[in-house]
């Protein structure tokens, strides 16, 4: 059957195809936002899809871009389709995401904590861990994995607490048969090689730890509470939790004190094992603007820099510029999706934990009734919004973030088409992008790594 047949209609580029130049000026990048889909395309093809005229192309080529979601049928609604495919994202409710910050009290005190403001000295006490553990079982009577990640405040500061309700929710999903994930994210500092084998038994396969490079950078920024620096001795753990099982993600936020010396980090954690075991990662983050601290770069100057530091690394160990995609989940979304704080108050938003005004209800509470807070989280939909209707970045961004949406009253634009320039052809240098060359064959095109990869992150602004 010929692809130009009604059954299919005539094919033509999807309206959610970004083409990105890149450096040996025979190809461009070609990433559809809808599928996640990256291939490297010879500039004929690129200049038929910039066109909007795919008619001069081999039908194998059509055919295999249609495979990409390049191409689509001319009767598809594609607005439509995105919002079927992203309704089915939100609203499944087969998998419960659970984050437990099971004490704010921190033991650093970085100069850009978003959480200094709500910082106290609250620790989950026995009835609320109780309430906690039975809640989750609760929510996830009915699903098919869990999702269980530990946040704070510095959540090893309350070690008991994720060790109970740890261990009570492994043996609930493994008596179900239930998948169960798990992760913390911690500074790093408490994680010595007795916590972190215990972390490993429990079933916490991986930890997120924040480094902002090197000894000198990192201990004017993140010091811990009472003074004094804490690099040395959170390098010592992660080398120590690179010989064993555990996942290692190590994020670095990023502004204008410290982005001329993120390599140097990078290097010595790859001189020290850390990085390129193959079970470690590392990737940037722009500081936010929190609690009136000056230093943050803007978006466009993040992105320059972003694209500039990745490109001149290829080929390191370890590094994985995160491209967006389709389905990345924004836990505010999805029904089955909570923060819970020490004293068991529910939120849709790590960034909303200890603002009690923004809980959306108690894990006490035996039905989940639809709070007027919690309406209005479920009342931010970006389909209603002619702007985001009209937008390549709808399907990955939604809108972007729920929570500044919710506060600022109109959507937020996350991700900018110069950021997703720079991401794609980023994550093109360090992975590949297979060549689709129309002269090659029948079997000349082959999809791209996926973008839809993505980095096991707590996404809660800057910590």
């Amino acid at each position: 059957m010929s692809l130009a047949e009604p059954r299919f209609g005539t094919p033509v580029p999807s309206r959610y195809n970004r083409i990105v130049p890149i450096r040996d000026h025979a190809n461009v990048l070609l990433f559809n936002t809808a599928t996640g889909a990256l291939a490297r395309v010879d500039l004929g093809i690129g200049k038929a899809l910039t066109d909007g005229d795919v008619s001069g192309l081999p039908d194998s080529i059509v055919s295999q871009l249609r495979t990409g979601g390049f191409v689509v049928s001319t009767d598809l609604d594609e607005v439509s389709r995105v919002a079927f495919d992203t309704y089915c994202l939100w609203y499944s409710g087969t998998a419960a995401n659970i984050v437990v910050a099971p004490t704010m009290k921190c033991n650093f005190a970085c100069t850009y904590c978003f959480q200094s403001e709500q910082r106290d000295d609250a620790t989950m006490g026995d009835e609320v861990l109780q309430q906690t553990t039975d809640f989750i079982k609760r929510l996830s009577s009915d699903v098919s994995s869990i999702s269980l990640s530990w946040f704070g405040g510095e959540p090893l500061l309350a070690m008991d607490v994720v060790r109970s309700i740890t261990s009570e929710i492994v043996n609930f999903a493994r008596d179900r048969r239930i998948r169960f994930m798990s992760m913390l994210a911690t500074n790093g500092y408490l994680m010595v090689p007795s916590v972190t084998d215990e972390l490993v038994d429990l079933g916490i396969e991986a930890v997120q730890v924040t480094l902002d490079g090197p000894q000198e950078d990192h201990d004017s920024r993140r010091c811990l509470l009472q003074g004094g620096g804490s690099f040395h001795k959170i390098m010592d753990n992660l080398r120590y939790a690179a010989s064993t099982p555990m996942r290692i993600v190590i994020r670095s936020n990023v502004d204008q004190l410290n982005a001329s010396r993120l390599g140097l980090l990078h290097e010595d954690l790859v001189r020290q094992g850390v990085l390129g075991t193959g079970r470690s990662m590392f990737y940037i983050a722009r500081t936010e603007p929190h609690c009136g601290y000056r230093h943050c770069m803007s978006e466009s100057t993040f992105t320059d820099f972003y694209s500039s530091w990745y490109e001149a690394r290829q080929q390191r160990p370890g590094l994985f510029p995160r491209v967006p995609s389709p389905l990345d989940v924004c836990m505010a979304r999805r029904p089955k999706s909570f923060a819970i704080d020490p004293a068991g108050r529910l939120y849709k938003c790590v960034e909303a934990l200890g603002v009690v005004e923004e809980s959306v209800g108690s894990v006490q509470d035996e039905v989940m009734q639809v709070s007027p807070v919690l309406q209005r989280w479920t009342s931010l939909d970006p389909f209603s919004v002619e702007e985001c209707r009209e937008c390549i970045m709808l399907p990955y961004c939604r809108g972007g973030c729920a929570y500044k949406w919710m506060r600022n009253g109109r959507p937020h634009c996350r991700w900018g088409l110069s950021y997703l320039d720079a991401s794609v052809m980023a994550f093109s240098e360090m992975h590949g992008a297979h060549p689709w060359r129309k002269d090659n064959g029948e079997n000349a095109v082959e999809l791209g790594e996926s973008a839809r990869l993505g980095t096991d992150s707590i996404d809660g602004g800057t910590r």
